[in-house]
C-alpha cells in the first residue's frame, strides 16, 4: 500500500488485495482457477476485474450504497455532491464512487 495515496485509495487497494489473497493465492485451485482458465492475458484480466469487484462489493455494499445514494440525490440535488457525500460516508476514493455508480447505473 503506497502510503502517499489518500486513505480511500488504500482501503481499495488493501480490499483488492484481499481479493487476490481469498481467490488467488490457495493452493487448491479446483474452482476459481479452473473456472477462468483460459490464456494468461485473459486470467489476468478477469483476475483483476474480479478482485475489483470484491473491494467494491465490500466497501460500497450495493443495498447500502444504493439507499445512501439516493438519499443524498434527494437532499443535495447535485450529483458532484453526492459523489463527495459518499466518499466520505464510504471512506473510498470520488474514482472508487464514480465507478461504483456507474456499475449500478444509478447515473442515468
Amino acid at each position: 500500500v503506497n502510503g502517499q495515496d489518500s486513505i480511500g485509495h488504500q482501503r481499495f487497494t488493501i480490499a483488492h488485495e484481499l481479493a487476490h489473497y481469498i481467490f488467488d493465492a490457495i493452493e487448491d485451485k479446483e474452482y476459481y482457477e479452473a473456472y477462468y482458465r483460459t490464456d494468461e492475458e485473459n486470467t489476468k484480466k478477469i483476475k483483476e476485474y474480479r478482485a475489483n469487484k470484491f473491494a467494491a462489493n465490500l466497501l460500497m455494499p450495493e443495498d447500502i450504497f444504493r439507499q445512501k445514494y439516493y438519499e443524498l440525490l434527494k437532499e443535495y440535488k447535485d450529483i458532484d455532491l453526492v459523489k463527495n457525500a459518499l466518499t466520505v460516508i464510504f471512506k473510498v476514493s470520488y474514482t472508487a464512487v464514480k465507478y461504483r455508480i456507474d456499475e449500478l447505473e444509478l447515473g442515468l
